[in-house]
């Protein structure tokens, strides 16, 4: 594995969940999460990927 990949792996550990949530935004509500609306998304994107790479 390349060093610098490593050294930020190793810095990521260690970051404070609160700085997590300043960075993606600072709203973040878990009991409103859908884990089914997420993977509803993600395949439709994956079928759009599949069918963009056979044109």
């Amino acid at each position: 594995m390349d060093e610098r990949l490593f050294q930020l792996k190793i810095k990521l550990l260690y970051i404070e969940p609160e700085s997590w949530l300043d960075w993606c935004g600072g709203d973040f509500q878990p009991e409103n999460f859908n884990i089914d609306d997420v993977n509803s998304e993600l395949a439709k994107y994956l079928k759009w990927l599949r069918n963009r790479k056979k044109d």
